[in-house]
């Protein structure tokens, strides 16, 4: 374990060895978020600038706060998808290494945030190719207005969808045509006619026509993001580091 004193903060480093730069750059950042100032560091690539930044966070983090101190968060931002990625890992061995060097894990929340085409779970809507047809159809299915309308369709007892139209939203069933007044005939045409007219009364009577026509089904929503709305505040992420893969699989489990 390799354990730095920085300004009076005791950082836990993953590491055996610490370049001078790593350490310069340690101590500029403490410096920096002790006088609550914007700064601009920079170290060439390869030079371990990602876990440098990390250590020195967590470090101040998890460290004892004076009562009243509002908790802080560190926001990590990067230009692609990959590069989160791998902060994330970088992120999930420095927090392993400080649980075997404390001899407990520390309850750290930290996860991976980008667009809906990489953390959607719903899988008829990430088919789509590009981000823009993914944000289109997900916003299809969770809008306030497509709920909305969905919560105001209900079925009535004939099972029909009742859209609140006036006449129908007491549960009666859908408007019937009366049946066709039998016509008085001769004998012989009876006899002729029978199984004709027989077949018109009961198409009348018991299998009358719907005048109004076929209604629309309730629009369709993302059952992951009403399951998201039903459990409220139970759907509560437990502690850890999550990568973008491993936020969509708790995302499944809701």
């Amino acid at each position: 374990m390799k354990s730095v004193d920085i300004d009076g903060l005791e950082v836990l480093f993953p590491y055996d060895y610490i370049y001078p730069e790593q350490f310069k750059y340690m101590c500029d950042l403490k410096r920096t978020i002790d006088l609550n100032g914007p700064c601009l560091l920079e170290m060439p690539s390869g030079t371990g600038k990602t876990v440098s930044l990390l250590s020195l966070i967590v470090a101040y983090l998890m460290a004892p706060q004076p009562e009243g101190t509002p908790r802080r968060k560190l926001v990590y931002c990067s230009r692609t998808v990959p590069e989160i990625e791998k902060a994330l890992l970088e992120l999930k061995r420095l927090m392993a290494f400080r649980a075997r060097a404390l001899g407990q894990e520390e309850p750290f929340l930290a996860l991976g945030l980008s667009s809906r085409k990489n953390l959607c779970v719903n899988p008829d809507v990430v088919k789509e190719k590009w981000g823009k047809a993914v944000d289109a159809k997900c916003r299809s299915l969770t809008a306030s207005w497509v709920r909305s309308k969905a919560a105001n369709t209900k079925v009535t007892r004939h099972g029909r969808h009742d859209t609140g139209r006036r006449g129908r939203s007491q549960g009666a069933g859908p408007r019937r045509v009366a049946p066709t007044p039998a016509v008085a005939t001769s004998q012989d045409e009876e006899d002729d006619d029978d199984e004709g007219h027989a077949g018109s009364d009961r198409g009348a009577g018991d299998d009358a026509m719907d005048v109004d026509g076929a209604e629309a089904a309730p629009p369709a929503l993302c059952d992951w993001f009403e399951g998201l709305e039903n459990a409220g505040e139970s759907a509560v992420l437990p502690m850890g580091v999550y990568t973008l893969d491993e936020l969509r699989e708790w995302g499944k489990t809701i």
